[in-house]
């Protein structure tokens, strides 16, 4: 496959090597358009959220409340 008995270690490797940096520029490529992308989308669906996680903000979970505290609170209003 790589002819390392006609061309050498050497020359083989160095072909292996920019092989790989080759991929691997296009993998960023496709990375940062995939990136560019979703922030697209999202851009026109919910700009706040894009904003949030521009900001590195990230939502705040709340927690559920208890339902028999819920209870209490609503029937003693």
């Amino acid at each position: 496959m790589y002819k390392v008995n006609q061309k050498g270690l050497s020359v083989a490797t160095e072909e292996v090597r920019q092989r790989l940096v080759a991929l691997s520029a296009r993998l960023q490529r496709y990375e940062a358009r995939h990136k560019q992308y979703r922030q697209n989308q999202l851009f026109k669906t919910d700009q706040k959220q894009l904003y949030q996680e521009l900001g590195g903000q990230e939502k705040a979970k709340q927690a559920v409340p208890d339902a028999t505290v819920s209870r209490k609170f609503w029937r003693d209003l």
